[in-house]
C-alpha cells in the first residue's frame, strides 16, 4: 500500500464522495419506488431515476457522475413544479 496515494485526505474525500452518492441514491430510490417526492413523478422520471441509481452503483467515476445527473435532474424538475404550484400529472 503506497501511503502517498491513499493518504488521510484522499481517504476522507473518498468516504465523503461515496457517502454522498449513497444518500442521493437512497433518496432517488425512495422517490422512484413511491412515485412522489416534492410532487408526483411521471413514469419516465421514475425510469430515469432508476437508471441513475444503477449508474451510481456502477464502478467507475464517469458512470457514477452520469448516474448522479440522472437522479438529480428529475428531482430538481419535480422540485421546480412544486415551487410554481404545478403538478407533474397536469402536464400529461
Amino acid at each position: 500500500l503506497q501511503w502517498h496515494l491513499f493518504g488521510p485526505v484522499t481517504a476522507l474525500g473518498l468516504v465523503l464522495w461515496n457517502g454522498g452518492l449513497a444518500v442521493v441514491a437512497l433518496a432517488g430510490f425512495a422517490a422512484a419506488l413511491e412515485g412522489y417526492l416534492f410532487a408526483p413523478l411521471r413514469p419516465w422520471q421514475r425510469c430515469v431515476i432508476l437508471a441513475g441509481i444503477i449508474g451510481i452503483y456502477w464502478p467507475g467515476w464517469m458512470i457514477q457522475l452520469l448516474g448522479l445527473a440522472l437522479v438529480v435532474v428529475p428531482l430538481c424538475i419535480t422540485r421546480g413544479h412544486r415551487a410554481t404550484g404545478q403538478t407533474a400529472t397536469s402536464e400529461l
